[in-house]
C-alpha cells in the first residue's frame, strides 16, 4: 500500500437500504374509571359532566347514599354535638336512628319518612341551642336574647314537625269528626201571651257543630298534651 492511498480518509460503506424505524402506536388514553369520574366531579371539571350523569344514571345507589340530604344535615348536627368525640358521634348516631324506628318503624310510607327525618332535624337543633343556652352566661344582654331567640324557634319548628306527622296519620286513618247538635227547649205556655214552638215542623235552632280538625289545627299545645288533654282524640 503506497503512501497515498494510506493517508487517504476511510470511508464507511453507505448504505443504499436504509433501516426504517418501526412505527409506534401512541398509547392509548386509559378508561375513565369510576373513581376517576368522580374526582374529576369533585374538582368541579365541567368535561366530566355527560359521563358522570350517565354513571349516576346507571348506578342510582351513588347519589341516593353518598349525597343524600338528610344523611349530610343530620351528620353536620351530629358533628357540631359531638365536638370532635367519636363515642359521642356514634352514640347520638344510634339515637337518631332509635327515634325513627321508634315513629315510623321500619318500613315507613314515603311522606311519613319525610317528617321523620324533619323530626329529627328539628330535634338536633334544639338539643343544640339547649346546649348553647346552658353553656353560656344566662345573665342579662343581647346574646343572651339571641340565644333564647333561638331556643323558641328551633322548638316551635319542632313542634310543628310532629304536628305535621300526627296529622298525616290522622288523615290516612280517617278522620272523625264529631258534630253534636243542640237544641233549647220549647218554652212553656204559662198563659203569659208568649207562643212557643209547638211542633218539630218549626225551624230549629243553628247546631252547634264541634269540628275536631279545627282543634287540632289550631291549637298551640303538641299532640302529647292535646292526647293528655283529650283534645281531638
Amino acid at each position: 500500500m503506497d503512501a497515498t492511498t494510506k493517508n487517504e480518509p476511510q470511508h464507511e460503506p453507505q448504505n443504499n437500504n436504509p433501516r426504517t424505524p418501526q412505527q409506534i402506536d401512541p398509547p392509548k388514553a386509559p378508561a375513565d374509571t369510576l373513581q376517576s369520574i368522580l374526582s374529576r366531579a369533585r374538582e368541579g371539571d365541567k368535561t366530566v359532566l355527560p359521563k358522570l350523569q350517565r354513571l349516576l344514571d346507571l348506578k342510582p345507589e351513588i347519589w341516593r347514599v353518598s349525597h343524600d340530604l338528610v344523611t349530610m344535615s343530620e351528620l353536620a348536627w351530629l358533628k357540631r354535638l359531638s365536638a370532635g368525640d367519636l363515642l359521642a358521634l356514634e352514640s347520638f348516631r344510634r339515637q337518631v336512628q332509635q327515634i325513627k324506628l321508634d315513629l315510623i318503624g321500619p318500613t315507613p310510607k314515603a311522606l311519613e319518612k319525610l317528617l321523620a327525618d324533619r323530626i329529627v332535624a328539628a330535634c338536633l337543633a334544639v338539643h343544640d341551642a339547649e346546649i348553647c343556652e346552658a353553656s353560656n352566661d344566662p345573665t342579662g344582654g343581647k346574646l343572651a336574647a339571641m340565644r333564647l331567640k333561638r331556643l323558641e324557634s328551633a322548638n316551635k319548628r319542632f313542634n310543628a314537625a310532629i304536628k305535621a306527622l300526627a296529622m298525616v296519620r290522622r288523615l290516612a286513618n280517617g278522620l272523625k269528626i264529631e258534630i253534636t247538635h243542640t237544641h233549647e227547649q220549647p218554652a212553656a205556655n204559662n198563659g203569659s201571651g208568649t207562643n212557643a214552638p209547638s211542633d218539630l215542623g218549626e225551624a230549629a235552632q243553628p247546631a252547634a257543630v264541634h269540628d275536631r280538625l279545627k282543634d287540632f289545627l289550631d291549637t298551640g299545645a303538641t299532640p302529647i298534651e292535646r292526647a293528655a288533654a283529650g283534645v281531638g282524640v
